[in-house]
């Protein structure tokens, strides 16, 4: 038995630990953000296994500069923006296969979307859920992530905001704005 306890909870202690050597502590926090990075790669590159791809070098390239980090408290930013240049680093923004890019995601939401409030068909549940994934690509990323991470992950806005970076009222803005626009795509697609 060994004298090493389990790595705290919180993204600081972690990253510290991390700093220090602690390999559990760095894959708790890969643990921890691998779908949300994931989801992030899903809108930049074209298909899962270049999804996939971006994640792992974005933890590698997260693994071999966690030393320079300053703020272990800022991981989840940090670790976003390493993220989203991972991808555009490597060309994979492209925007005529926008639509094949997010198949993965797409699928998720899907899944997630089973319990749509006040519906009751199924498969009303379903044509409602894939308009909104065709209605979530039209939008700007900076509105489309928070809501595709509280829909997918189920993430709280205080979450979301310490991932993106941002204060949870920014979040909170890009979430009524993000909404509302869904509202006048999906009008716009049910009027002739």
């Amino acid at each position: 038995m060994t004298n090493e306890t389990a790595p705290p909870n919180d993204d600081g202690s972690l990253v510290r630990l991390a700093q220090c050597g602690r390999l559990d502590a760095y894959d708790a926090l890969v643990a921890r953000y691998r779908r949300a990075v994931l989801a992030i790669a899903m809108r930049h590159v074209s298909g899962r296994e270049m999804a996939e791809d971006a994640v792992q070098e974005a933890f590698l390239k997260a693994f071999r500069h966690l030393r320079m980090l300053q703020d272990p408290d800022r991981f989840a930013p940090w670790l976003y923006a390493i993220a989203r240049q991972v991808c555009v680093d490597g060309g994979r923004r492209d925007s005529a296969d926008r639509s094949r890019l997010q198949s993965a995601i797409d699928q998720a939401v899907l899944e997630s979307s089973k319990a749509i409030r006040g519906v009751e068909d199924d498969a009303i549940q379903r044509m409602e859920a894939e308009s909104l994934i065709s209605r979530l690509r039209e939008l700007p990323e900076e509105l489309a992530t928070p809501i595709a991470l509280q829909c997918e992950e189920d993430w709280s806005l205080t979450r979301i905001a310490e991932f993106v970076g941002v204060p949870v009222s920014t979040i909170k803005w890009r979430m009524h704005e993000g909404r509302k626009r869904l509202r006048a795509l999906h009008e716009e697609g049910t009027n002739p």
